[in-house]
């Protein structure tokens, strides 16, 4: 099972991936084991969607990233932003 999932922080804002583990993930950004992310923490998980198959779960996770109109009608519908 693979995750697309998206997390906020107050300062950074949201932050889009893709995980086998979206608990250990979402600890691993808290914890500053992300690269890019170390600087923020206090991340907290605002949504995820499930796919089966790991290449379906990656197309998904960068239309979101894209910011394109799928990311704008799920954040719409998600009520965030």
């Amino acid at each position: 099972m693979y995750n697309v999932y998206i997390i906020q922080n107050e300062k950074y804002g949201y932050y889009i991936g893709l995980s086998d583990n979206v608990s250990r993930r979402l600890a691993e950004h808290n914890q500053g084991k992300v690269p890019y992310m170390s600087r923020f923490s206090h991340w907290t998980l605002v949504y995820y969607e499930a796919y089966l198959d790991r290449a379906l779960a990656r197309h998904r996770e960068v239309q979101l990233k894209k910011r394109s109109s799928a990311y704008v009608a799920l954040m719409k519908r998600l009520n965030l932003k």
